[in-house]
């Protein structure tokens, strides 16, 4: 299956300017948990999460209204075309320990976001295995977290 076939097409965007504050309110207005950064142009340069954002209010002290995206974001973007197939899609979701992909054209335009979920809602006319699933949730999950060792 390819990514057309599964992605979300309609996608709330924000840019570098947008405000903490405004990107948590479209994230919770829109029941979404991530949002591409994009250009004037609509290229996709960043993502925003409501992780960063969090992350990012605790340690300066300043209300969300105060600090723009562009001090949060992630500026190294993982993505995918609408004609990657979704087994190489969660190899990249693996890979690198995210949730969602922007899906974007050779141009680097916004057409769409897939996630995990939007996998997981097709898997069975997918023909996607399920430990395929699996192991992309084990990786995404343990990214980034090392046990803590009492000593």
């Amino acid at each position: 299956m390819k990514v057309r076939d599964l992605m979300v097409r309609t996608v709330v965007s924000c840019t570098a300017d947008t405000t903490l504050a405004q990107a948590a309110e479209l994230m919770h207005a829109h029941n979404c948990g991530a949002l591409p950064v994009v250009d004037a142009a609509g290229r996709v340069y960043g993502m925003v999460t409501d992780r960063d954002i969090c992350m990012g209010v605790a340690p300066r002290h300043l209300p969300p209204a105060h600090i723009a995206v562009r001090e949060v974001m992630a500026h190294r973007v993982h993505a995918c075309g609408p004609d990657d197939d979704v087994l190489v899609t969660l190899a990249t979701m693996r890979g690198h320990g995210v949730r969602r992909l922007p899906v974007i054209d050779d141009s680097g335009h916004l057409e769409g976001i897939v996630s995990v979920s939007d996998v997981i809602r097709v898997e069975g006319r997918a023909g996607v295995p399920e430990h395929e699933i699996l192991d992309t949730l084990r990786e995404i999950s343990t990214k980034g977290h090392q046990p803590v060792i009492a000593g």
